[in-house]
């Protein structure tokens, strides 16, 4: 399924001049897990209705026993909304984190034995080598899709098995709002304790000021306490939490 049919788009009002502009719009993040976005004024309009009969639907074709969708703390419409709807917390959060660009970025010392490189300048190391974070169908989804940079696409490469990658990262840039969010940062557990991460996401960050980007995010749960403090150390500082929101189907 490609991703104009996981995303439905809910076209408002036209302009003056005739084009009709993206409102809302829901879509799967997961086999049960479904998030919905539009203005707070709109959320009890015809489109917020529109976008939770959409998901219902397709959750009942799923034949999924629950469904989950996410909420910021800060978006009081959207909690009420999904009360009203009959979602309750889960209990499970995380945390949302971001930087300014224009600070100085971390100092780093990578061990002996690893390298850094972007997939810009060796293309040939594609893949995570052991390291699943995604299917082999969804990674070539990723390098094809719209917003992709293959030199904000880093890894630390263990210099004796060339192929394998110890840490990836990858960075997301919107030229629009010159910001840019981390998704995602993982590191094999054979490679961890290094300070691998905090080598990847700063050569990122390095390669994003390029771009002119002004602010890069980056999220996780609350209670993974390693990644929150590699965060930190990267200059990144909490600033909403997302509260995971549950209904019994």
């Amino acid at each position: 399924m490609g991703l104009a049919q996981k995303v439905v788009l809910l076209m408002g009002a036209g302009q003056e001049d005739g084009e009709g502009h993206i409102c809302g719009f829901t879509f799967w993040t997961g086999s049960d897990q479904v998030d919905f976005f539009t203005r707070p004024e709109l959320y009890e309009s015809p489109i917020g209705k529109e976008m939770v009969s959409r998901a219902l639907a397709e959750a009942e074709e799923k034949q999924v026993e629950s469904i989950k969708s996410n909420c910021v703390d800060c978006e009081v419409e959207k909690a009420k909304f999904l009360e009203r709807l009959g979602f309750r917390r889960s209990g499970y959060v995380e945390v949302f984190l971001e930087r300014p660009l224009a600070d100085p970025l971390s100092s780093y010392r990578l061990p002996n034995q690893y390298s850094i490189i972007s997939i810009a300048d060796q293309p040939e190391f594609t893949s995570g080598n052991g390291l699943s974070i995604y299917p082999p169908e969804v990674n070539e989804c990723i390098r094809s899709a719209p917003g992709y940079k293959s030199d904000l696409d880093v890894k630390a490469c263990y210099c004796n098995e060339g192929v394998i990658s110890g840490c990836i990262s990858l960075c997301w840039y919107d030229d629009v709002g010159n910001c840019a969010v981390f998704e995602p940062v993982g590191t094999r557990d054979d490679h961890r304790g290094k300070g691998l991460a905090l080598a990847v996401m700063v050569q990122a960050m390095e390669n994003l000021r390029r771009y002119g980007a002004k602010m890069v995010y980056v999220g996780t749960g609350k209670n993974n306490t390693p990644a929150v403090h590699l965060y930190q150390k990267a200059g990144f500082s909490i600033t909403d939490e997302i509260h995971q929101w549950q209904r019994e189907m």
